[in-house]
């Protein structure tokens, strides 16, 4: 049997529970061991108490505790778990890691989790994409193995709500999803950005009064052949929107080294496949050790103390590679793989990983970042970026059909004309379409491009004639 309670931080009531789940073992279970939960116990860190005779005390939540209500008995089957020790699990994942930068970014970000209250920030995550083979699903196994076996990795098949639940069991952890192409993209739209948020659906009871929502803090590893934009815009009547982008990053599953998600195989080998199977392997045999001895070493070493440390460090990374002027959504993106970063260097330093070198997770979190802004387009707003597409889409689209030769009239007459082209030596060297104050005053004819042609024709330069230009190369 278990018991679970949901307690608060003070220290007596945390001396008098701890005493009482030790005498009451023998009496709980048969086997002599008991397990119990503290939710924000000591300083919003989810911990749990694991008194069986191969615990080293300290174990993942096993049950759901929700608004400081005590669970009993109940049908959720806990993702947590552990096998082997933690040196069996650095022998194996914390070396197959090493020298890997989005290995070690996916293992990164599952230590990211317990450091969310600490640094104040919303949750968030990465998002890997690539083709199949590629090595996705390994480092997300690899994710995974921080904090549980096999099972800990859930697929994206799953709606808005029973993606909440999964997130209220991962508080404070990692949620990791796999292949986002099973989602219906119309759950996925609304799931990116609650997932992030922290906040489920608001409800009523039968009496018509609220219930109070539920809550988590969760960073998220997610893997697909797609990215979530592309996912969200199946639905046609649907357009992915920048905070989706900026709270779960798409990052391509390419090393850049001609091994898919890896930056070097196994000695010997000419291949990574090698490689990403004996990850799968190792995280099936040895998992759910790392997790809680990272957050054990977090309170021996002060609680306070690593909170400072890890805002500093998180400042240092941001004014590192984050430009003055840069847009916010890169600055925010630049956060979220700062924390990232730091959580891989403080697990270095505690001794979790001690395979990693030293700065090895923030080179990974700023490679990150550079594919991520590549991916994008730009450093850019995202609406602005979307916005040179949709007018270089529109200009490819029709072209010659919509635009009217400012440079070497026809004489003929362009129907539902949207501007004026303008050649030299035979060559388009740019377009131009007359400015207008609103989209009331947008005749019908370039209305296809409203209403992010006109965030484009706002930042664009106007010249004396009231026209906006594009070059040939916009």
């Amino acid at each position: 049997m278990k018991a679970d309670a949901r307690l608060s931080a003070e220290e007596e009531a945390l001396e008098w529970a701890t005493e009482y789940f030790r005498k009451s073992a023998d009496e709980m279970t048969p086997e002599g061991s008991t397990r119990w939960s503290l939710a924000d116990a000591v300083d919003g860190l989810l911990l749990s108490y694991d008194d069986s005779p191969h615990s080293n005390g300290l174990a993942s939540a096993k049950e759901t505790i929700i608004n400081d209500v005590m669970l009993l008995n109940t049908d959720v089957t806990s993702p947590y778990g552990y096998r082997g020790t933690l040196k069996d699990w650095q022998n194996g994942i914390g070396q197959l890691t090493v020298g890997q930068r989005l290995g070690v970014l996916a293992v990164s970000t599952a230590f990211a989790g317990p450091l969310l209250y600490l640094s104040g920030q919303d949750g968030g995550g990465i998002h890997t994409r690539g083709s199949s083979s590629t090595g996705k699903t390994s480092l997300a196994r690899a994710a995974a193995s921080v904090w549980g076996p096999r099972g800990y990795t859930r697929s994206w098949r799953a709606t808005a709500n029973g993606l909440e639940g999964a997130a209220v069991l991962a508080t404070d952890t990692l949620l990791v999803l796999d292949e986002l192409g099973v989602i219906d993209s119309r759950e996925l739209n609304a799931a990116a950005y609650q997932l992030a948020i922290g906040h489920g659906k608001s409800r009523s009871r039968r009496d018509g009064s609220a219930r109070a929502p539920a809550t988590w803090r969760v960073m998220v590893v997610s893997t697909g052949e797609i990215s979530l934009a592309s996912k969200v815009e199946e639905d046609r009547n649907r357009r992915a929107r920048a905070g989706q982008e900026v709270r779960i990053l798409d990052i391509p599953a390419d090393g850049g080294k001609g091994f898919g998600a890896f930056d070097h195989p196994r000695a010997g080998e000419d291949s990574a496949a090698g490689l990403a199977d004996e990850i799968v392997r190792s995280a099936e045999e040895f998992y759910g050790t790392a997790g809680p001895a990272f957050l054990q070493k977090i309170i021996d070493a002060g609680i306070d103390k690593i909170t400072d440390a890890i805002n500093t460090a998180i400042e240092a990374f941001c004014a590192h590679v984050v430009k003055f002027g840069t847009d916010g959504q890169i600055q925010r993106a630049a956060r979220r793989l700062a924390l990232i970063a730091v959580a891989g260097e403080l697990a270095h330093d505690l001794g979790i990983v001690p395979n990693w070198h030293k700065g090895e997770a923030i080179k990974a979190a700023e490679f990150a970042l550079q594919q991520w802004i590549a991916g994008r387009g730009g450093s850019e707003a995202a609406e602005v970026i979307q916005s040179i597409r949709a007018v270089r889409l529109f200009i490819e689209r029709y072209g010659d059909s919509r635009f009217e030769n400012a440079d070497y009239p026809e004489g003929r007459i362009i129907p539902n004309r949207a501007g004026w082209s303008r050649a030299k030596m035979g060559t388009r060297s740019g377009w131009c379409c007359r400015r207008y104050g609103g989209r009331k005053s947008v005749p019908a004819s370039i209305r296809p491009m409203s209403p992010r042609f006109l965030h484009c024709c706002a930042a664009a330069p106007t010249n004396s004639s009231g026209t906006t230009a594009f070059r040939a190369s916009n």
